[in-house]
């Protein structure tokens, strides 16, 4: 808080575990894990630019549905936005 307004926060959830890098220890996340050993079964692309990735979203997604997905706001200190991102991988 700085004069009575929220100046900063972070929200905790589980994704931040389950998608987190690796221990101290060198040990893999649960996410790094999986996607390590997801076989790529989407056979409809011959490069990079054909290829979507749905097999390895769907392994980040069986986590939590939301991690592929981003919101983001830049916002300058009069409070005008400068910038708005908003993605998803869902329907």
């Amino acid at each position: 808080m700085r004069n009575g307004v929220l100046a900063n926060y972070q929200i905790a959830v589980p994704s931040r575990i389950n998608a987190g890098p690796r221990a101290p220890s060198g040990e893999l996340g649960a996410c790094e894990r999986a996607l390590a050993n997801t076989p790529i079964l989407e056979s409809a692309f011959t490069g990079p630019d054909d290829f979507a990735g749905i097999d390895i979203l769907r392994a980040i997604q069986s986590f939590d549905p939301c991690m592929p997905c981003t919101a983001r706001m830049v916002v300058d200190r009069s409070g005008q936005v400068l910038e708005r991102i908003v993605t998803t991988t869902g329907p």
